[in-house]
């Protein structure tokens, strides 16, 4: 089973990048971001890289019907404070996504294309993630709900002896591809009551 391959052909969220565009980066101001080239960022796929990634894309489609969403312009709410749990992982998924970036984010050329103090933590609301348009001030937030989506029956006792160290090599390959197999079901079963719009 090739993993990576299987990643390459997940969804992809297409932006417009004005700023790429103004520096030449895309002639034409597209850009594709994959659910593989996150996977690079974080280190490893898993349910909370997918999640954010799905989490995201549904709010970008809600966000802009009317064409591809535009990179930068979009503000990002975490409900958690970054060193809590997952969510600094899941804000380095949205925030490579949208651009959205804290005080350390580009600061723009000339007043335009800033992209820095667009992404908060603690944020009171109902969802794990909020995402609103600068532009427009349109706002969604998404929840999520993974009590349906059950994982692969082995997994559980495999990750017990892999983070006691008693897994055989072929156990741990097994528990990778189940594993996996969990991301792919989140990716099935995304429309399926596992995120909450609001």
């Amino acid at each position: 089973m090739n993993i990576l391959k299987e990643l390459e052909n997940l969804p992809v969220i297409k932006m417009q990048d004005p700023l790429a565009k103004v520096l030449g980066a895309v002639v034409d101001g597209e850009i594709e971001y994959s659910y593989l080239e996150c996977v690079k960022l974080a280190g490893h796929s898993c349910p909370t890289v997918s999640s954010s990634f799905l989490a995201t894309k549904l709010a970008l489609e809600y966000l802009y019907t009317e064409g591809l969403p535009v990179r930068g312009n979009i503000k990002v709410y975490m409900a958690g404070e970054k060193a809590e749990g997952v969510v600094g992982v899941m804000a380095n998924v949205a925030s490579f996504i949208t651009g959205a970036s804290d005080e350390a984010g580009f600061k723009g050329l000339a007043g335009k294309f800033a992209r820095n103090n667009r992404i908060s933590f603690s944020n009171t609301q109902k969802g794990f993630i909020a995402f609103e348009r600068v532009d427009t001030g349109a706002k969604v937030e998404i929840g999520m709900d993974l009590s349906t989506l059950e994982a692969p029956v082995r997994m559980g006792s495999l990750m017990e002896k892999m983070m006691q160290q008693q897994a055989s090599p072929a156990e741990l390959e097994e528990f990778g591809i189940l594993w996996q197999q969990k991301v792919r079901r989140l990716f099935d079963n995304a429309g399926q009551h596992i995120f909450i719009v609001s």
